[in-house]
């Protein structure tokens, strides 16, 4: 009788062999992963110098080997002097210098600082330059001038005319004096060629009592006004100038006042000197300058030159 158990047991064996040979196999084509590593860290901050309050940013240039990750922390040797967040934001907090050091999270012995350093001195801001001229819509403007046509203040802008009572306050009331805006035109006769193409247009402050002037024809506005412009608080040198053009219009007490600091006082007009003009340093503290006549009588604004005053 044939036996099947003698043939069974060395398939087997071969079975098991060639299962063994192909685990050894496939084992050998296994390449365990190369790990990561950290060549270096390099840190740079831009500005390098900063004002107390002010801010800089720190940045971590991280050389790696096989893909590892490039994080880092961020830290300050002198949070008293400047702190950085986990951004790499600086922030100034006192005079003096601090290294900020980013350190990588890979390798915690892989690290790179650079020095910030902090100073008290505060860059002043940039202060205001305008050039205003006062006229009528229809009017040309004068090269490197605004124009300003009488336009109402307004909180959003902080430019604009207001009542002569409540300028300079913390609530001023706007005044639309669109209609007291003028524009003179050469006849050869009353309003002669010649003058500055400022002095032909203006906007009439004052009109309509005894105490600031002659009752103006409507559409004029016969309430008083003042003039609101926004600027950035600093020290400036304010030229404004005043007048009429038409030699018939010779009733006016021109007064400025800029900022509370008189320009022109009670200017009279002539035929032959029918303008002035004046300058004067004032300070600006609550973001608005004004300008008003209190104390003049038909005062006629032809224009106004604000420049920042020189450094001391």
């Amino acid at each position: 009788m044939f036996n099947f158990s003698s043939v069974r047991r060395p398939v087997a064996i071969a079975l098991a062999l060639t299962s063994s040979v192909a685990m050894v196999a496939c084992n050998g084509q296994q390449t365990p992963k190369p790990t990561g590593t950290i060549t270096s860290v390099t840190v740079s901050v831009a500005p390098t110098s900063i004002a107390k309050g002010s801010t800089a940013q720190a940045t971590a240039a991280v050389v790696v080997t096989n893909n590892a990750a490039k994080t880092v922390t961020w830290t300050s040797s002198a949070p008293a002097v400047a702190t950085v967040d986990a951004n790499g934001k600086v922030t100034g907090v006192s005079a003096g210098t601090a290294d900020i050091t980013a350190t990588s999270t890979v390798d915690n012995t892989k690290k790179g600082s650079a020095k910030v350093t902090v100073t008290d001195t505060v860059t002043p801001p940039t202060l205001t330059t305008a050039k205003i001229n006062f006229q009528t819509s229809a009017a040309a403007t004068p090269a490197g001038y605004t124009a300003n046509t009488g336009a109402a203040y307004t909180e959003d802008s902080m430019i604009g005319w207001v009542t002569e009572a409540s300028a300079g306050t913390a609530t001023p009331v706007p005044l639309n004096l669109t209609n007291n805006a003028r524009t003179r035109v050469v006849d050869g006769t009353n309003v002669l060629a010649g003058a500055d193409a400022r002095q032909y247009t203006q906007i009439q402050m004052q009109c309509g009592t005894s105490t600031d002037g002659n009752t103006c024809v409507s559409p004029s506005v016969n309430t008083s006004g003042a003039f609101e412009y926004k600027v950035v608080n600093g020290k400036y040198n304010v030229t404004v100038g005043v007048g009429d053009a038409d030699k018939r219009n010779l009733n006016s007490s021109h007064s400025i006042n800029v900022e509370g600091v008189a320009a022109i006082t009670n200017f009279v007009p002539m035929a032959g000197t029918q303008f002035k003009t004046a300058t004067v340093t004032v300070t600006v503290n609550d973001g608005k300058m004004t300008i008003d006549a209190k104390g003049g009588k038909n005062t006629k604004l032809n224009y106004v030159d604000i420049i920042p005053a020189p450094a001391n």
